[in-house]
């Protein structure tokens, strides 16, 4: 959802009509969850993904029919004929509804939600069958669910890098295109210049670690990775990291350089439980060598323990 959150603001702004796609039922398999969305504008323009590609033609097919006659559609598709090359389907063998309606740009509620400062935020979406697209705050309405669709929206996952060098730049890209929104602290001038970073984080901070992690509140949805190398820099994050309720803790570094790490914090009296949290040496095991790919392993890793995937190596 989030991901597609500026685009639509932009569509707004302009006055572009468009339409909302999203998923309202899912069973058995399916490329994308309940709660997906897709807008398509009316002059042909698209963002989104509904299907990863199985339905998205179909589906803006009906969108420009809804936009013309403003008339929501309820799609439904199941498995594709694998003797029929014309069938639309999804190769996953489970199915979906798509509800395509109208996006009300009148309302106020949705400009609020759109703004840059709320597009963050919780937020839950219910939308009446007869394809009213709205945005409400949580409510616990349950008896709604009779007649509207009720899809709750969580705010993307934050990743904050310890370390703005070659590594933290591609990392910083990958982890934007997949969704997540990104910090980057450095001390150090040359790593925190906006030029270093061929796509941006959504925030900078030319400061010691210290200093901006102390205020924040870190939970399930903070993952941090510290990528300097340098104990100045990445020893007062952890000591911070490990006090918090941080889901990852990743760090750069050599087996030497964990157990040199292990070895001070030990001293600083964290015990081998506490330290088994830092993920180290940080990364997928992909044979990484340039800075892109260990950028690749590492956001891996990360995905994964998001996911509930395999435990991957920790300090120990």
């Amino acid at each position: 959802m989030h991901d597609i959150l500026p685009t639509l603001s932009e569509w707004c702004d302009n006055g572009k009509p468009f339409a909302i796609a999203v998923v309202t039922r899912v069973t058995g398999s399916s490329p994308r969850e309940k709660g997906a969305l897709m807008a398509i504008a009316q002059d042909g323009a698209a963002v989104g993904s509904i299907s990863a590609g199985c339905v998205e033609a179909k589906v803006i097919e009906a969108a420009n029919e809804v936009l013309m006659t403003h008339e929501p559609k309820i799609l439904s598709f199941g498995k594709a004929d694998e003797l029929d090359p014309w069938t639309i389907g999804l190769s996953c063998g489970g199915s979906i509804d798509i509800l395509v309606s109208i996006w009300d740009q009148s309302s106020p509620i949705l400009k609020a939600w759109l703004d840059e400062a709320n597009l963050w935020q919780e937020a839950t979406c219910w939308i009446p069958r007869s394809g009213d697209f709205r945005i409400a705050a949580e409510n616990g309405d349950r008896e709604l669910s009779a007649t509207h669709y009720l899809l709750h929206f969580k705010p993307p996952p934050r990743l904050h890098i310890i370390g703005g060098g070659h590594i933290a730049g591609h990392l910083c890209a990958l982890a934007r295109q997949t969704g997540w929104h990104v910090t980057v602290i450095d001390p150090r001038d040359s790593f925190t210049e906006s030029g270093h970073f061929a796509v941006k984080p959504h925030a900078i901070h030319r400061a010691w670690p210290q200093d901006v992690l102390q205020a924040k509140q870190f939970g399930s949805a903070d993952y941090a990775i510290l990528l300097t190398h340098d104990p100045k820099i990445d020893d007062p994050a952890i000591t911070i990291l490990l006090k918090s309720e941080a889901a990852y803790i990743g760090a750069l570094g050599s087996h030497t350089t964990q157990q040199k790490r292990k070895q001070r914090l030990c001293a600083q009296g964290f015990s081998l439980e506490d330290i088994k949290r830092i993920h180290g040496p940080v990364g997928v095991d992909i044979g990484a060598r340039t800075p892109a790919e260990i950028a690749v392993s590492i956001l891996a890793e990360i995905i994964s323990v998001r996911n509930g995937g395999p435990k991957w190596k920790s300090v120990s």
